[in-house]
């Protein structure tokens, strides 16, 4: 049966229809187009502010250099791009640089993950967080500056980025994710004072990093953050820090000095396992330097598993109450001191001269940069070394 409407019915029937048209004109959320082989979801229609990807966030079509356009056009209207679409770019894999507008606040989740070819990247300082996985997986990617407007890496940001060798750190920076920077080629870092702490894994399987110097702000180091850092040969941990996780250090099997100041108090199982180096008792100056005088409640410092080759337990070395290592960390100074059966000698040149208390010359060795160890029996001597003479107590 038709159905019909009186005048009246009529005009609401036909305003109704003619709100829709006219709110149909209106761009909405989540609304997108094309312009210019990029496209655009529009995420805030009363400000025209929109989110870019690739076309249909297959990135096929791109390749070399993108430049992302921070203000455009667009059939009469001025379009502002305010954020990197999550996954917006990922794949994008004949990309080999990237420039993001200073409009852009927000990089999306994986927004360029696993672009292969991409070795630099242009981060604009109206960027306030790098998203989870945003870069992860760009194997060849060989620099890129993250402006001091940026507050947080997250998780995954920049992992497997093997030949990513240096990266600048912004002076604003408070937090680094979890496998942040994990299995990168990074062979030095700056971290800034900013910094709060460092997440877990941040830093797992950077095997080239030789060296790391961390703030006097951050406050713990999580689970793993330095895990199977091969390179690593020395570490001072600031009197900032109250934790030391699990693994933290686990595998770093060069590693031969760490400074442990009385502010920390949890270190958790395995901080150090696999430092085979901190085991070696034919070198007890590889050692770990605690200011503590004792092992405070709340550290499981790692003395040895059992070792299958040899069926047999090896300690750590550790020495208490003494700030000895951190002193050979931070200076060029010659250093002489004594340890467990040997007189160790830092920083040295020529000859090394060591006499008992009579006067007599006990032994006499030749210095090795940068330390060397002379084997001797528990006693008081004096080393004599490059003008500088100085009594030591030997255990």
């Amino acid at each position: 049966m038709n159905k019909t409407f009186t005048p009246s019915a009529r005009r609401h029937h036909l305003l109704y229809w003619l709100s829709c048209l006219a709110f149909s004109a209106i761009p909405t959320i989540s609304e997108a187009f094309v312009f210019e082989n990029l496209e655009y979801t529009i995420t805030d229609p009363t400000k025209q502010e929109v989110a870019v990807h690739a076309v249909n966030f297959v990135g096929s079509g791109l390749l070399g250099n993108l430049d992302i356009p921070g203000e455009f056009e667009f059939e009469g209207e001025t379009y502002k791009v305010t954020s990197i679409e999550r996954n917006g770019f990922q794949y994008c894999n004949r990309l080999t640089s990237v420039t993001i507008p200073n409009t852009v606040t927000t990089i999306g989740e994986a927004a360029f993950e696993l672009c292969d070819s991409l070795t630099s990247v242009t981060i604009p300082n109206s960027v306030t967080i790098i998203k989870d996985a945003a870069f992860s997986g760009c194997a060849s990617l060989r620099s890129v500056t993250i402006p001091n407007s940026v507050t947080d890496i997250r998780d995954y940001a920049f992992q497997s980025c093997s030949n990513l060798e240096t990266v600048d750190l912004p002076k604003t920076l408070k937090h680094i994710g979890g496998f942040a920077f994990s299995f990168c080629g990074l062979t030095s870092i700056t971290f800034p004072d900013s910094l709060k702490g460092i997440d877990w894994f941040a830093f797992e399987g950077c095997k080239n990093l030789t060296s790391i110097e961390l703030p006097n702000s951050v406050t713990y180091i999580e689970t793993g953050a330095f895990e199977y850092c091969e390179g690593i040969t020395s570490i001072v941990i600031p009197n900032s820090v109250k934790s030391i996780g699990q693994r933290a250090f686990f595998l770093c099997s060069n590693l031969t000095r760490v400074y442990i100041p009385i502010s920390v108090e949890t270190i958790q199982e395995g901080a150090f396992e696999g430092c085979g180096k901190l085991m070696d008792p034919d070198h007890p100056e590889n050692a770990i330097y605690c200011e503590a005088k004792e092992e405070p409640e709340g550290w499981i410092l790692f003395y040895g598993y059992a070792f299958e080759d040899v069926g047999s337990e090896l300690p750590l070395n550790v020495h208490w109450g003494t700030t000895a290592g951190v002193k050979c960390l931070a200076s060029t100074d010659v250093e002489i001191y004594g340890a467990e059966q040997s007189i160790a000698v830092w920083n040295a040149t020529g000859e090394i001269r060591v006499l008992n208390l009579a006067g007599q010359i006990v032994c006499q060795r030749k210095a090795i940069a940068p330390h060397t160890v002379i084997p001797v029996r528990a006693g008081t001597y004096v080393v004599s070394v490059n003008g500088v003479a100085k009594k030591v107590i030997v255990r």
